[in-house]
């Protein structure tokens, strides 16, 4: 770990996951949070990119959301994240945001916000995926029903267009929560 210092970084990200897949949520926010203080002021912004939507991912499931929204905006708004990494942050980041904003009273935003990034995403079945399960969410919290089975419809489209056994399994799971 000493020679190549990334591949503990790596590891650590890992783990942090995998306490959150367990449901260890309040050591795997230990984990993630410990990851990304380390690596600031963002001067290793891969492994931030990494972690934070780990890190998000369980601030939302303990319902902690109106911090993980500030902990998104705080990302993106800072000096440290190159411009160049900046629309990435932000892809990677929305869908998650975009849920807790809706949770915490902004899912009008968050669902323009959702519509934006779907309209502009292209053909990337992953990311369309991601973008119309978080865009569902925003429309529960809305109570917009239509507009939910809408969503989850084209996330299932774009889960088999993938073909990734994984994601589809993933759908299945988005779609038992609904």
């Amino acid at each position: 770990a000493t020679i190549f210092p990334s591949y503990a970084v790596t590891l650590d990200v890992l783990r942090a996951a995998q306490l959150r897949l367990r449901g260890e949520l309040d050591a795997a926010r230990d984990a993630y949070e410990r990851i990304i203080a380390a690596h600031r002021p963002f001067t290793r912004i891969s492994i931030v990119l990494e972690a934070l939507p780990g890190l998000m991912q369980v601030l939302c499931e303990q319902g902690n959301y109106a911090e993980a929204v500030a902990y998104a905006r705080a990302f993106e708004s800072s000096d440290g994240v190159p411009d160049l990494e900046r629309p990435w942050l932000l892809r990677t980041l929305l869908p998650n945001l975009c849920i807790c904003e809706a949770r915490i009273g902004l899912a009008d935003a968050a669902a323009h916000k959702l519509d934006a990034a779907i309209e502009s995403a292209g053909s990337a079945p992953l990311l369309l995926w991601q973008l119309h399960g978080a865009r569902a969410s925003v429309a529960v919290e809305q109570r917009e029903r239509a507009t939910t089975e809408q969503h989850l419809k084209l996330a299932g489209k774009h889960a088999r267009a993938a073909g990734s056994t994984v994601l589809i399994a993933r759908h299945e799971a988005l779609l038992e929560r609904f």
